[in-house]
C-alpha cells in the first residue's frame, strides 16, 4: 500500500499540468497560474490527512478556482 506523501506525489504528477493550464486560461498570465499552482498543490499538501485520493480533481480544481478568486 503506498503512503499518503507517495499518492500525493503520484497525483500532483498526473494533475499539476491540468491544473496549471486550466489557471492559465483563466488569468493569461503564465508566470500567475504557475504561482497559483504551486498554491493549489500546497493547499492539498497541507489538508492530506483528510484528503480523498479517490476523487482528486474536483477538489483540486476547486482550490484552484478558490486560489483564483482570492488573488
Amino acid at each position: 500500500m503506498l503512503s499518503k506523501k507517495r499518492k500525493f506525489a503520484n497525483m500532483y504528477n498526473e494533475y499539476a499540468d491540468d491544473i496549471y493550464r486550466y489557471l492559465l486560461v483563466h488569468v493569461h498570465d503564465s508566470q500567475l497560474a504557475e504561482d497559483l499552482t504551486a498554491d493549489t498543490f500546497m493547499k492539498a499538501f497541507k489538508n492530506l490527512e483528510s484528503f480523498d485520493f479517490k476523487q482528486p480533481r474536483p477538489y483540486l480544481y476547486k482550490i484552484a478556482k478558490n486560489n483564483m478568486s482570492d488573488h
